[in-house]
């Protein structure tokens, strides 16, 4: 098995070192690590949940929407080109149907989802992905919800500082009057009304406790809903440090499928009595909204 993860994450990372050759095809990458192209898709498709084809393909628009974003001076045509499309029109036509916006509005912000833009898994994450991921989420509505907490603005995969507004949160969740008991929340939106989004970060991010109301919010802290509705329940289990890759699988590989069905809106991870905070393992699940 470990000989086998090893493999796979040799793969995968020859793939994100090389998004820009000409020649990144399935047999081209299945010679790198020693298995035929039909072998190393089933191994490949089996524990990603996806096709190499849909994964090359997926990886190469993610970078072409960092690119929109971070690189103003390369045209449109330019990033289609460097992506592996022949013409700006076929770029345009699949950026928009993984992303759900034309790469031109996604340059001027109007964003229909987060592009996960790094994709380097470890080995231990693809053991995660054989047995924690739940691959094909649970649907449940979800009566409205009001949370209070700390939060900030923050980086994709900026787990260590979002370990440390944790730690703050727990010194101060006494603070928080009528707070609910049995789990809390950690929130992820694009902004927040009292939230000032520091420079080049990307998403605010909120540790909560639940709560009857929102009008007494200690001073410092935030008050949030989370809208009523319907919701995709991802259930990762086994060390937090791995959440931030859980997150991208889900962003990265479902919701791309799914696009059709999202909702934009607040995500957020549910901490119950299944996650033992001092050993920062166990099962946490991660709701992302739905239509």
């Amino acid at each position: 098995m470990v000989e086998y993860l090893r493999r796979l994450k040799a793969a995968i990372d020859y793939i994100e070192s090389n998004l820009d050759a000409d020649d990144l095809t399935v047999s081209n990458v299945a010679s790198q690590v020693g298995y035929s192209a039909f072998h190393f898709h089933r191994v490949f498709s089996g524990a990603t949940g996806e096709s190499v084809t849909e994964y090359i393909r997926k990886r190469r628009l993610a970078e072409a929407g960092a690119k929109l974003v971070g690189a103003g001076e390369l045209s449109i045509g330019q990033i289609a080109t460097e992506a592996g499309f022949e013409s700006q029109e076929a770029f345009t036509r699949a950026f928009k149907k993984m992303y759900s916006v034309t790469p031109r509005a996604y340059r001027k912000g109007e964003r229909a989802v987060p592009i996960a833009i790094a994709q380097t898994f470890s080995i231990e994450f693809l053991e995660h992905l054989k047995g924690g991921i739940t691959m094909e989420p649970e649907f449940c509505e979800r009566e409205k919800e009001l949370a209070v907490g700390v939060g900030g603005s923050f980086k994709i995969g900026d787990f260590r500082e979002i370990s440390k507004l944790w730690k703050e949160f727990d010194k101060r969740s006494s603070e928080i009057e009528s707070a609910g008991s049995g789990y809390s929340l950690g929130v992820c939106m694009d902004s927040h009304p009292d939230i000032e989004v520091g420079e080049g970060d990307q998403f605010v991010y909120l540790a909560c406790l639940p709560v009857k109301s929102l009008e007494k919010v200690p001073a410092g802290m935030h008050g949030v809903e989370l809208p009523a509705g319907k919701y995709a329940v991802f259930t990762h289990k086994g060390s937090i440090a791995t959440i931030t890759q859980t997150v991208h699988y889900i962003w990265g590989t479902w919701v791309p499928k799914h696009s059709d069905i999202l909702k934009k809106g607040p995500d957020f991870e549910l901490y119950d009595s299944r996650f033992d905070p001092h050993s920062l393992e166990g099962e946490v699940d991660i709701y992302i909204p739905l239509a």
